[in-house]
């Protein structure tokens, strides 16, 4: 609870909308995220970068916890106000109380993961970490699987807090509201050789930026810039990118730079843009924005409100606007997860941009009406710059204490691909209940309803799971999950079992062992049972 508390003292006030994305589906196991992936709930980019966030698993209070805001519908402002739902969300992905103390000088984790349900040889994932705190850090991330090694990311990071930091390797610079810099997509080459380039310690194949980056600060300002370059197969992309930033009282302005030369047989493709990123902080509210314009004169503009009124109401607020041809690959700005395929003049390579003819609007409400009520809705609305129809998405819920131990909660979710048409649409209805036995041991029950319009007819869905958190001795903590689903009540060969156990076992005061079993077992489909066995060591 204490780990919840801080990520929303830290995060509330600092979301990006990549975790916007308003959805009931939670994912707490990598299996559980290869199947949204194949049942269309999370593009091939969300897959990746959660896949990667729950291997990790984030410290809330390290620079990158940015990062979590990649889990989709993720109420930040709920954190911190016992929204089990929320914490169901992020559990997965964050550190435990253990590996977050603090005089940390190294760090060991160890994944093995092997698939029981077939043949195959045993994957693995390794993360070493290494640093005094504040005047330098390392490390190094890499994975085996199909009997491959391979280099997942890597630094090398030097400075003294609060005045200079310089760090070489991989990086992911934080610059105004992303719109110019920030999220790095992965890039769809249409080459079949593309990505048969080896894997390397210079040049990795999982990366974001690549390179060195410094940064500066000195009383009200600071300077920070980069030099990122990827190579795959032929390819080779260079990124440039700088930012001032003026601190003035409660005001924050920042001019942004870029420029990103994609290279392939000598013909290049190049991008450059400049933005204005502006911000004002005040006691109980936060309101940003950003203006970028490309060297074809095309716009990107994002906007971004939080603020409180007392201790029970939260509000968030932000929208965005691109215009048609806003075609900058490393532009991260706000944008829902429709992509439009670009061919990019000259070289033989397919972007898929998030933002170009994109534009859209976002609010959200978290309010404790009384000790025992709180009332929740979100809204998003959006025109998509592929296919030009505009959509939206919306959640509704109340949540009441019926005891103090019980809580009962009921959500509403809509989403409309096309506003214009009577169809295609889902309705899905969640009921949450949950029983806290203590403050460690907690039960709780997910029933879900869906029912999709389509132009040949109606689906109708349902899941449901019972979640099981219970402690077997003081450093022992268990959890169990079943889940049943149909994706299509008429059929009755749609249906599935989902089975999660995890243990955590703290060994020492230093070293953490998580295993985890997870069994799918399918009426339409090849079962699939596989254990992982996770070790977190403190040097």
């Amino acid at each position: 609870m204490k780990i919840l508390f801080l990520a929303g003292s830290i995060l509330i006030f600092s979301a990006d909308v990549r975790g916007q994305v308003i959805s009931p589906e939670i994912y707490q196991t990598e299996e559980d995220l290869l199947e949204g992936l194949q049942n269309g709930e999370l593009t091939f980019d969300q897959y990746l970068e959660l896949v990667d966030l729950m291997r990790r698993k984030m410290e809330i209070s390290s620079p990158d916890s940015q990062l979590l805001l990649e889990i989709p519908d993720l109420d930040l402002a709920g954190l911190d106000s016992g929204n089990s739902d929320s914490q169901q969300r992020i559990y997965q992905f964050i550190e435990d109380t253990v590996a977050a103390r603090k005089g940390v000088v190294g760090r060991v984790i160890l994944q093995l993961k092997q698939r029981i349900s077939e043949s195959s040889d045993p994957e693995s994932y390794l993360r070493l970490q290494a640093g005094n705190g504040d005047s330098w850090s390392f490390y190094l991330e890499g994975e085996n699987d199909d009997s491959e090694n391979r280099i997942k990311r890597r630094g090398l990071e030097f400075g003294q807090r609060g005045k200079w930091k310089v760090l070489l390797g991989n990086f992911q610079p934080e610059f105004g509201l992303g719109v110019n810099v920030g999220y790095r997509s992965y890039l769809n080459f249409s080459s079949d050789s593309s990505l048969e380039a080896e894997n390397s310690l210079l040049f990795p194949l999982w990366t974001r930026y690549n390179g060195l980056s410094a940064k500066f600060s000195k009383h009200n300002h600071s300077l920070c810039g980069f030099y990122s370059q990827n190579r795959f197969g032929n390819f080779r992309d260079q990124v440039v990118g700088g930012q001032l930033e003026l601190r003035w009282r409660k005001f924050e302005f920042a001019p942004v730079v870029s420029y990103q030369e994609i290279s392939k047989s000598g013909e290049k493709f190049i991008s450059w843009a400049g933005s204005t990123f502006g911000k004002w902080l005040g006691k109980e509210a936060e309101v940003s924005a950003e203006l970028a314009v490309t060297r074809e004169k095309e716009k990107g503009l994002v906007g971004q409100g939080g603020w409180r009124v007392g201790k029970g109401h939260r509000f968030q607020l932000s929208f965005w606007s691109y215009t048609q041809d806003f075609i900058h690959p490393i532009s991260g700005g706000k944008a829902l997860p429709d992509y439009r395929p670009v061919d990019l003049e000259g070289i033989d390579l397919t972007f898929r941009s998030r933002q170009a003819g994109e534009s859209g609007i976002y609010f959200s409400s978290y309010n404790r009406i009384n000790r025992r009520t709180k009332f929740e809705l979100a809204y998003q609305q959006w025109r998509d710059g592929n296919t030009h129809l505009n959509k939206n998405k919306a959640r509704l819920g109340v949540g009441y204490w019926v005891k103090k131990n019980l809580e009962v909660r009921v959500r509403q979710y809509w989403e409309d691909d096309d506003l214009s048409a009577e169809f295609p649409e889902k309705k899905t209805t969640a009921l949450v209940g949950t029983y806290l036995f203590s403050q460690r041991t907690k039960l709780q029950v997910r029933l879900n309803y869906r029912m999709a319009e389509f132009e040949d007819g109606h689906k109708k869905s349902t899941w449901e799971e019972v979640i099981f958190d219970f402690p077997i001795k003081e450093k022992l903590r268990s959890k169990l999950r079943v889940r049943y689903y149909h994706s299509e009540l008429s059929q009755g060969s749609n249906s599935s079992w989902h089975f999660y156990l995890s243990e955590i076992l703290e060994l020492t005061e230093k070293i953490l062992l998580r295993s985890e079993f997870v069994s799918k077992e399918y009426q339409d489909r090849k079962d699939y049972q596989v254990m992982r066995i996770r070790v977190e060591w403190e040097l």
